[in-house]
């Protein structure tokens, strides 16, 4: 953020504008933090603040936005008619793992051809947690578990493929690896992950690469809560299964300038029109005061799928 701070003084900007998306939110808040007197406004969608500690809270926040995604499947008609009983198909197939890897077929990535593999619990509640990140993968996430629970993992496997690249592991690890998991407790792990479907084999898993990874020693006051008076948006879905709502309200107490905008039925995603209009906005006016939000009450989540290729 210092670096981005020398860009901002070479181009001749006073002050900027900014606007960023998950890791994004946390990289503005950091900049704000230490370069605050040069931020004219801040659009933060999917908040994550220096305190985060990827990945520990994905898996309350998975878990949530599963709950709300069957609640909204029973709510659907639909959807319901289709999936009577999807929690129930879904607690099922995670009890087919009890005793190990289940092995299912799959198509072969190179032939196409059906092969028989073994497919790990880990694998899959992790791959289920990836299409609740935002609602347009969530609308699968019935039909995928109700094909699993008939054994076919052809449609779970389509979409896990589909979800998987876009991520530099390399800068994803020299990050996290020094800014989150080394402030991580043994006592948190058990609390935040405590009753969900994903477990914690998740957060161990990035411990486990984080012991192999070279990292940089972060000072704890890196976590301290980011304290501002930029006018500050924290647009925030109610689906988000990767950067929940109750994080972004943490950080927007200490916002003095700041207003939390809660979005129903929304993942981490900006809801459309709405979404778009609103950074329009505030960016224009630099005010979270008179932002009129009213469009988020009209975001609905889009139809289930119903039938999968």
């Amino acid at each position: 953020m210092d670096d981005l701070d020398d860009v901002r003084a070479a181009l001749g900007y006073a002050t900027v504008n900014l606007a960023g998306a998950s890791y994004g939110t946390q990289a503005a808040l950091v900049y704000m933090r230490r370069h605050g007197a040069h931020v004219r406004s801040a659009f933060l969608v999917g908040v994550a603040p220096p305190d985060f500690r990827l990945p520990l809270p994905f898996a309350r926040a998975a878990q949530h936005a599963l709950d709300l995604t069957l609640a909204d499947c029973a709510a659907e008609p639909a959807c319901h008619a289709a999936f009577p009983d999807p929690a129930r198909e879904f607690a099922a197939v995670l009890s087919r793992f009890d005793h190990g890897p289940l092995r299912v077929t799959m198509a072969d990535p190179g032939t196409q051809k059906p092969r028989t593999v073994a497919l790990e619990r880990e694998s899959y509640v992790e791959h289920l947690r990836l299409m609740l990140y935002t609602t347009f993968g969530a609308r699968q996430v019935p039909a995928i578990v109700h094909q699993a629970y008939i054994g076919n993992f052809l449609p779970f496997q389509a979409a896990a493929v589909r979800g998987a690249g876009g991520m530099s592991r390399g800068m994803y690890f020299s990050v996290t690896c020094s800014e989150d998991v080394p402030f991580i407790t043994e006592r948190a792990v058990v609390e935040e992950t405590r009753g969900t479907f994903l477990g914690d084999r998740r957060v161990r898993a990035h411990q486990a690469a984080c012991d192999e990874w070279p990292r940089a020693e972060v000072p704890r006051g890196f976590l301290d809560p980011v304290t501002s008076d930029v006018p500050t948006v924290l647009y925030s879905g109610e689906a988000d299964g990767s950067t929940p709502e109750w994080i972004a309200a943490a950080a927007a107490r200490f916002l003095t300038n700041g207003r939390l905008i809660h979005v129903p039925h929304s993942g981490h995603q900006i809801a459309g029109q709405c979404g778009w209009d609103l950074m329009r906005d505030f960016i224009t006016q630099a005010s979270a005061r008179g932002l009129d939000a009213s469009c988020v009450g009209g975001v609905k989540r889009p139809p289930f799928a119903l039938e999968l290729p």
